[in-house]
């Protein structure tokens, strides 16, 4: 039975972090390409941005790609559980990191507009948390949201009335008031990670995207 740990991130300085990527069918067959550029002849990869909520000495790009690999190993594992038979599994081919402001998401007049406001296929989420170890969970984007808002809040960023406008905006009522009238253990439960001790550890080596990449040549 998978064994789930809560660990709090209040431990350590945090950082919004988003890791842009693509990735490609290894395997299988041709991956059909949707999304933004399947418009050009010859697209066989497909690009993806994931956030995160990390530590502040896991933001640096090294830690990152070790992430995303980890992140898309975990999938690929579930994946394979799921259909033995499909010997296909998403490579991993390059991921770029950076820091960002959360502010930046106040300027959206709607849900549509939130960056990390997009459907997901196989991957577990686009929004994720990341412990002191290094251990990934994920969140709906409005919980994400939520988090960055309440984050915003407590360095005195974003006051109540912005909070309200901004969130009956995304959310089209007014559930801003309940956020606000619980804002402590909502953040609690917000910055908690389910630690699945069936995953990959951190720091393991190789830094793959699945376990057939680890037994075939590069």
């Amino acid at each position: 039975m998978t064994s789930l740990l809560f660990v709090l991130l209040a431990a350590s300085p945090t950082v919004p972090v988003k890791a842009e990527f693509h990735y490609t069918l290894a395997h299988g067959v041709a991956m059909k390409c949707i999304g933004k550029g399947c418009d050009k002849p010859g697209i066989t990869a497909m690009k993806q941005t994931w956030f995160f909520v990390v530590p502040a000495n896991k933001a640096d790009a090294a830690s990152m790609n070790e992430l995303v690999h980890r992140i898309f190993y975990d999938s690929n594992v579930a994946m394979r559980e799921r259909e033995p038979s499909d010997t296909g599994f998403m490579k991993l081919l390059d991921v770029k990191s950076e820091k960002f402001d959360e502010k930046s998401m106040l300027t959206a007049k709607s849900a549509s507009e939130i960056p990390w406001n997009v459907p997901t296929v196989w991957e577990p989420s686009c929004c994720y948390l990341v412990d002191e170890a290094g251990n990934w969970d994920t969140l709906k984007w409005g919980e994400l949201t939520e988090l960055f808002a309440m984050r915003l809040m407590d360095r005195k960023a974003l006051d109540e009335p912005t909070l309200l406008t901004f969130w009956k905006g995304i959310s089209n009522n007014d559930s801003g008031t309940m956020i606000l009238s619980d804002k402590a253990n909502r953040q609690k439960n917000l910055t908690a990670v389910r630690v699945d001790a069936s995953r990959r550890k951190p720091g393991s080596k190789p830094i793959v995207s699945a376990p057939d990449e680890a037994k075939s040549p590069k």
